[in-house]
């Protein structure tokens, strides 16, 4: 289903945000879409509709067109996976929370089209004998119980936008990085922190782009990091 590219399951906020963010010179959508496969549970393409139809999404007017057009060709692509293709994990899912006591984060905490996406990266995983990533911004969900969930049962890992772009950044030697500290300032801007906790990710991101192996050691590096 992937071929040799990562798979990302996408939620629906993750998908505008990088249809509205650039890594410049262009959208972080065209530069993820390059390097991993992008997975949408068909729950996260209702959501979009619905919210586009009672006018909540206003403020992403200027890349609808670009929106569809992607959903559309993913569509085309195999790559939005309908609901009742694993429901049962959807079901699991929910029996999971209720044995380890989160039965109330589970409902009030994490939304449909996460729990789609919980359950489709568990599906894809056993399917596909291998780890992806779910890639997700809302971090009260993430901390509910996606990260544990997704631990617990091997999925892989639980990234937001920006530690996506990270990797992103460290996988590929043409990205600068002023670009991906550009895209973290705008990421905070448009998405403005709603507590001193989630202000604090932003110093995180920064301090992991300057610890990380490109910055600290790129002179002497023999694998990725020369040209």
């Amino acid at each position: 289903m992937s071929g040799n590219k990562q798979i990302c399951i996408v939620d629906t906020d993750s998908l505008l945000f990088a249809f509205r963010l650039e890594l410049r010179p262009e959208k972080a959508i065209q530069k993820i879409s390059r390097r991993f496969d992008l997975i949408i549970p068909e729950k996260v393409v209702e959501e979009y509709a619905d919210k586009t139809k009672r006018r909540l999404l206003r403020e992403y007017d200027d890349v609808k067109q670009d929106i569809d057009l992607f959903l559309e060709r993913r569509k085309d692509d195999g790559k939005i996976v309908k609901n009742d293709v694993y429901s049962h994990c959807l079901q699991y899912a929910e029996r999971w929370f209720n044995l380890v006591g989160k039965q109330e984060e589970y409902k009030n905490k994490i939304d449909e089209g996460e729990r789609h996406c919980m359950a489709l990266g568990l599906f894809l995983s056993r399917k596909n004998e291998q780890c992806l990533y779910l890639v997700t911004d809302d971090f009260t969900a993430i901390d509910a119980g996606i990260r544990l969930f997704v631990k617990k049962q091997r999925i892989g890992l639980v990234y937001s936008l920006p530690e996506l772009i990270i990797l992103n950044y460290l996988l590929d030697r043409g990205i600068p990085e002023l670009n991906v500290r550009a895209f973290i300032n705008d990421y905070f801007i448009f998405n403005k922190p709603q507590s001193a906790e989630f202000l604090d990710l932003k110093t995180k991101f920064l301090e992991e782009i300057e610890m990380s192996c490109r910055k600290q050691f790129s002179s002497s590096c023999n694998i990725c990091c020369k040209l």
